[in-house]
């Protein structure tokens, strides 16, 4: 079953920048072996805290990242 889906140039850059600042967030955790705060992500990133917050909730609702309780 072939799924396929149209998308406007204008969300698919939106995409595309989304898929960029995920990547961002994640590389974040490569430098360090240490648990990060928001703010040390936010620190490395240069992406506002809103937008780190964001990214970081869909990250650790996929498991691709773990939260600290």
């Amino acid at each position: 079953m072939s799924r396929t889906r149209t998308i406007s140039s204008a969300k698919s850059v939106e995409l595309v920048s989304t898929v960029e600042r995920a990547a961002l967030v994640l590389s974040a955790f490569r430098k360090s072996w240490d648990f990060l705060t928001l703010s040390d992500v936010v620190e490395d990133t240069g992406l506002t805290k809103p937008t780190v917050f964001r990214i970081l909730t869909s990250l650790v609702a996929e498991g691709l990242v773990f939260q600290n309780e």
